[in-house]
């Protein structure tokens, strides 16, 4: 899968993009004072100490230059099925399992809750059941993917099935298909969660520490954050709550919940 590390992006496609015109790292406006010990040896692990802002700056044009590598090769499998003359019939659905911090918030690789690792293309293409060039902002899942694809062909859902069908999205972009999503994410035996709603994201640790939450709506690079703050604190408790309640109805276990 891509785009992935190492950043080896071949040939043309490592110098297609200028490393000085690529957009700068998200930065922190203050740092966190505490994090659980998991969660800050992930950072340590992921952190980009010994990397100077131009060494960032190639990282993230390779990045864009291996995204256009696959852009080549999805265009040359659609070829292929337009010369069998089969893409008028064909559903196509184009998600990739996670993003990249590349340099944002001091960090690289995946396995964040910040919104540049957790965030995912997700398209769609059905000629004469998809409307083309539509968006939607809806809060949606990648478990939602394998219901939207068993409805499509009239499947029958297996009862631990916890994703959504997307249909009512795609049948109508303005469709609120849930209220808030949720993310799990495990290394060397530990588990953190995070929920994210339209406004907000909270992210606790295994032991059910909270190490981050974040105005979105404000604060979209998540640069500041509220947890802690004394006007956050009722924001704090709802967002505490609507995840582990989320968390149960998925086996999803935490302590302090």
């Amino acid at each position: 899968g891509g785009p992935h590390e190492p950043w080896d992006a071949p040939g043309e496609y490592a110098t297609m993009y200028d490393p000085a015109e690529t957009p700068p790292p998200i930065v922190p406006v203050e740092a966190r004072s505490w994090v659980p010990d998991g969660v800050a040896e992930w950072e340590r692990s992921a952190r980009r100490t010994d990397m100077s802002e131009d060494d960032v700056r190639r990282l993230r044009a390779n990045y864009y230059g291996k995204i256009s590598l696959i852009d080549h090769w999805v265009g040359e499998i659609f070829a292929a099925c337009e010369s069998k003359r089969i893409m008028d019939d064909l559903l196509v659905v184009f998600w990739s399992d996670h993003g990249e911090m590349a340099g944002d918030h001091q960090l690289l690789h995946k396995s964040r809750f910040f919104e540049s690792a957790l965030r995912v293309p997700l398209m769609l293409r059905w000629p004469g059941n998809i409307r083309a060039g539509r968006t939607s902002s809806a809060l949606v899942e990648t478990v939602d993917i394998m219901p939207t694809v068993l409805e499509a062909v009239a499947g029958r859902l297996p009862p631990s099935c916890q994703g959504e069908s997307l249909w009512p999205v795609l049948r109508r972009p303005s469709t609120k298909l849930r209220e808030a999503v949720l993310s799990e994410v495990g290394h060397q035996g530990r588990r953190n969660m995070m929920i994210r709603t339209e406004r907000c994201k909270y992210a606790v640790h295994e032991d059910g520490q909270p190490y981050m939450l974040y105005n979105l709506v404000r604060d979209p690079g998540e640069q500041t954050n509220l947890l802690g703050h004394p006007k956050a604190q009722e924001i704090e408790r709802q967002m505490r709550e609507r995840l582990f309640r989320l968390a149960g109805k998925t086996g999803l276990k935490a302590t302090g919940g």
